[in-house]
This record gives C-alpha cells, sequence and structure tokens, in this order.
C-alpha cells in the first residue's frame, strides 16, 4: 500500500488534490517525501530530533503568519485599499512557500556565518 493510501484511509480529503494533479502523481510525491524522511531519520539523534522539533515550530509560525496575511487582504480588499492588498498578498504567499520549504527533507538548513573570519576557521 502507497503512503497516499493510507493517508487517505486514515485522514481523508485529498480528493481535490488528485483531480488537480492526478493519483499517480501525488503517490509519487508523497513516497518520495516519505523516502526522504525516512532517511533523514535512520539513525538519528537527540539532536536530529530536537532540529526536526524547531523546523515544525518555525513552519508553523510561518504558517499562521500566512493565514493571517491572507485574512489582512481580504479585510483590505473589501475597503477597496488595493494598493495594500499587494503587498499582504505576496508576504501570505512568501510565509506559506517558506514553511513549505522549511518541512522539506532535501533542503539541509545549516546556520552560515557572515564574517569571512568565521568561514576560514570552518
Amino acid at each position: 500500500m502507497t503512503m497516499l493510501k493510507k493517508l487517505i484511509k486514515e485522514y481523508g480529503g485529498f480528493q481535490e488534490a488528485i483531480d488537480l494533479v492526478g493519483e499517480k502523481c501525488l503517490e509519487k510525491f508523497c513516497d518520495r517525501v516519505y523516502a526522504g524522511l525516512c532517511s533523514e531519520y535512520q539513525g538519528a539523534g537527540y539532536i536530529k530530533n530536537v532540529q526536526w522539533l524547531l523546523r515544525h515550530f518555525y513552519a508553523s509560525k510561518k504558517m499562521t503568519l500566512s493565514s493571517l496575511f491572507l485574512t489582512q487582504t481580504e479585510e483590505l480588499n473589501g475597503k477597496n485599499l488595493k494598493n495594500l492588498t499587494f503587498y499582504t498578498c505576496y508576504y501570505s504567499l512568501f510565509n506559506a512557500l517558506l514553511s513549505n520549504l522549511t518541512l522539506t527533507p532535501y533542503i539541509d538548513i545549516e546556520k552560515e556565518h557572515s564574517n569571512p573570519a568565521a568561514r576560514q576557521r570552518l
């Protein structure tokens, strides 16, 4: 049973996504993300668990900001302040994208020092 079938059985409500991209494409994506997360947690220790806990906290914060910006966009649009709706819509989409990218197992999030001397020591 593919990961998508397990998700549909457990949670349901994926029909709209299946209609948009097709079941085969969605199954392939779910299996690929699941395999990436499995390889990420293979032999993971305490630090890896803390890192993913922080990733989920950060992603939740960004998704909440995204919904707040979208609500603000709808409110501004109702008051005919269309010059401001562009910015709030942009920040809503940006925060939603950043939230999704943060939870992608293929992107390694590491802090890079802006100090050139610190980079040489690494």
